[in-house]
């Protein structure tokens, strides 16, 4: 379902719009939602459309990292509660821990692009992608 709304988005806008109205989170675990993977679009109205898959569904394993219950909690404040601030502070606070895997960091760092340009920092969002490919991860091309 994540690529047919992206598909036509990107249709619509000539990009995929991660910031402003409309936009589009990518679709990530949500502790709040039994910790199934979903995503959200705020529509031309400002309408918040949370998009789940049904509930028989297999929930992913809980988070067991620092970093990624940090990535977690920020989740539901940036995407369920719309409060982007308040989860840059918590992934800004945990990314300068050390001890979390690649994996949890890379992920982390994803989404904390995604906020930046939610907020339209397109120079922490450039940097962030620097980092990512200075751990050898892939970029997803709307953060480019």
């Amino acid at each position: 379902m994540y690529a047919a709304f992206s598909t036509g988005l990107k249709e619509a806008y000539g990009k995929l719009p991660l910031s402003g109205i409309p936009r589009i989170t990518r679709p990530r675990r949500r502790p709040n939602q039994e910790n199934l993977g979903g995503f959200t679009v705020v529509d031309p109205g400002g309408n918040w459309l949370r998009i789940f898959p049904a509930k028989d569904t297999a929930p992913a394993d809980e988070p067991t990292g620092p970093l990624a219950r940090a990535l977690a909690n920020a989740v539901v404040q940036g995407e369920t509660r719309g409060e982007t601030v308040q989860a840059i502070r918590i992934l800004d606070t945990n990314l300068a821990k050390p001890g979390a895997s690649r994996e949890e960091r890379v992920e982390a760092l994803v989404y904390r692009a995604e906020l930046a340009l939610r907020v339209d920092d397109r120079q922490r969002a450039d940097a962030i992608v620097a980092e990512l490919r200075e751990l050898g991860a892939e970029v997803p091309a709307e953060l480019v």
